[in-house]
């Protein structure tokens, strides 16, 4: 469904409660720019270190913040 949804041009995605930073990064992988909002100080420092080892670094941000 992401290849589906990636094709043509570069999507913005946002990606609240981002945990981890897998869906991110695989959006990323896919040429989305994404967002990343969660409010876990934890599993955002986890989601940089992930991300931040691959070429798709510059598509993604992170932002620790409250949804509601």
């Amino acid at each position: 469904m992401i290849d589906w949804l990636c094709q043509g041009e570069p999507l913005n995605v946002l990606d609240a409660g981002c945990g981890k930073g897998e869906a991110a990064l695989t959006f990323a992988a896919q040429g989305c720019r994404v967002a990343g909002v969660d409010l876990n100080a934890d599993k955002l420092n986890e989601a940089q270190q992930l991300i931040g080892q691959t070429a798709h670094a510059r598509q993604v941000s992170l932002r620790q913040d409250d949804m509601v």
